[in-house]
């Protein structure tokens, strides 16, 4: 016992000096002063909580009681991804088994050097950008993971760690980010008041603290001090909003029609004119947020209103059901609404369960790449399957690095196709492209192609038989 304490002790000291290391990265533009949210996190349960797990107060299981777990909701080969498996609490927590992941972080690193490139370009308009991410469940909701084997507080601590890392070099690269973790002590919420807990999203509750955290950071930007504020008024619908959640793919593989918690909805916030900015001289700034459902379903968590009421900022929200981390930002960026409205921030928000990946910086970085100077061009008619827009004859043109490929339709209809670069040793890389969910598409789609070299030809297939032309040009792009 005595080796035990001592190891646990050395173990302590390890995420001590880990996460003291990281004082000194909410000291920057984040909205905090001498409270840090790493090390509060660090307090075994926040003296609020008291060790006692809790069901946040807007959520209601409709039977008035836990779902009842199926034989074959414990089987992973009825859920359609291993990462789907739906796991219980013995609190009645559900969690998903990729929530429950001990790696949290980027799929891939280049999102640092993309979020470096997009505040530049911002920079170019006014706009700062603030990149939000949900603190993962698995932290939210720790007080609920003791009767799941291997998830002990030590490994909770640990992906806390690489939350706060990937939060670190996101301010590195000049993005800000809110803390929302240390707003939740500073106002004496309890984490998992933050989360629901039956779906990967957030409560009202978590969307409220979030707001405040932004506003932290809103506040310390001296164009606000000259700003007028927005003023804005909420209201509640009083008819229960079910959420299906993990109750929905449970009834699917249990064959049952249990009936889905509840939540009381919001109604659309109410935009009060100020009578004193009729006679003034001072202008609104405005916040766009670019995200996924999270930000989408005001009626649910009303994300957008507490963000307007918090901040006085002027809200728009374009952000996106179901699109996640590209779609809502990828629209925006190409639609040329940044450099029309000039945003005084752009809150780019995704899930922490679907964080970009490669492809999706591909795209985003076309985004971002000035007009092609010297491109070269093809027209194509929408075929049935794989067609080719550039053959080798086309390719070598080009300088054999870096390039962008932009793609036009006349037809809206494309909004999903896959562009294929196909190499002479038989290998090819795929770059999936998806708006479906997207009212409007892109007026133009761009990819970066990391390089030309070795390709001999580069090949589209839109996902359904359409009608019209496809327009594409490639040209290299410094890399």
């Amino acid at each position: 016992m005595k080796r035990l304490n001592t190891a646990l002790a050395l173990l302590g000291l390890a995420i001590l000096i880990t996460v003291g290391a990281a004082v000194l990265f909410f000291q920057s533009y984040s909205g905090k002063e001498a409270n840090d949210g790493a090390l509060a996190a660090l307090a075994p349960v926040p003296s609020n909580q008291q060790g006692t797990p809790g069901t946040p107060v807007e959520w209601h299981p409709a039977s008035g009681s836990r779902y009842p777990m199926c034989d074959a909701a414990f089987d992973p080969e009825a859920y359609p991804k291993p990462g789907m498996r739906v796991i219980e609490a013995n609190t009645g927590w559900l969690f998903r088994q990729e929530e429950l992941s001990l790696h949290y972080q980027f799929p891939d690193d280049e999102v640092y050097p993309f979020v470096s490139r997009l505040t530049e370009r911002l920079s170019q308009t006014g706009t700062r950008l603030t990149v939000l991410i949900s603190p993962p469940r698995l932290v939210l909701a720790r007080e609920h993971l003791a009767s799941l084997e291997g998830y002990d507080r030590d490994v909770v601590k640990g992906v806390l760690i690489q939350y706060l890392n990937m939060q670190r070099r996101l301010q590195e690269n000049g993005a800000l980010t809110p803390d929302i973790l240390e707003e939740a002590n500073l106002q004496g919420i309890p984490w998992d008041q933050l989360a629901d807990p039956a779906d990967l999203h957030w409560t009202p509750t978590g969307a409220k603290m979030t707001a405040d955290a932004i506003a932290r950071i809103t506040d310390r930007d001296p164009r606000t001090k000259d700003a007028q504020p927005v003023k804005y008024v909420m209201s509640r619908v009083n008819e229960p909003l079910p959420v299906s959640g993990y109750y929905d793919i449970l009834n699917s593989i249990c064959g049952e029609d249990f009936p889905f918690p509840t939540i009381r909805p919001f109604a659309p916030p109410e935009r009060i004119a100020s009578s004193s900015a009729l006679m003034s001289e001072q202008k609104n700034l405005s916040a766009v947020i670019a995200g996924t459902s999270f930000s989408a379903l005001d009626h649910r968590f009303n994300f957008a209103g507490f963000l307007g009421e918090s901040t006085g900022l002027e809200v728009v929200n374009v952000s996106l059901a179901g699109g996640g981390p590209l779609q809502a930002l990828g629209q925006y960026i190409s639609s040329g609404s940044l450099e029309r409205d000039k945003p005084a921030f752009l809150i780019w928000e995704m899930s922490p369960t679907g964080l970009p990946a490669r492809d999706d910086l591909n795209q985003l970085n076309g985004y971002l790449q000035a007009d092609c100077g010297k491109p070269i061009k093809a027209t194509r008619k929408f075929t049935w399957g794989e067609s080719t827009l550039f053959d080798s004859a086309s390719v070598v043109r080009l300088d054999a690095g870096p390039a962008a490929l932009t793609i036009t339709s006349d037809n809206p209809a494309l909004k999903k196709f896959i562009v294929r670069s196909l190499n002479y040793d038989g290998s090819n890389k795929k770059y999936d492209v998806d708006f479906s969910r997207t009212p409007e598409p892109p007026a133009s789609y761009r990819l970066q192609l990391n390089s030309l070299a070795g390709i001999r030809a580069i090949t589209i297939e839109p996902a359904g038989m359409l009608s019209g032309t496809i327009e594409a040009e490639l040209c290299s792009v410094p890399s």
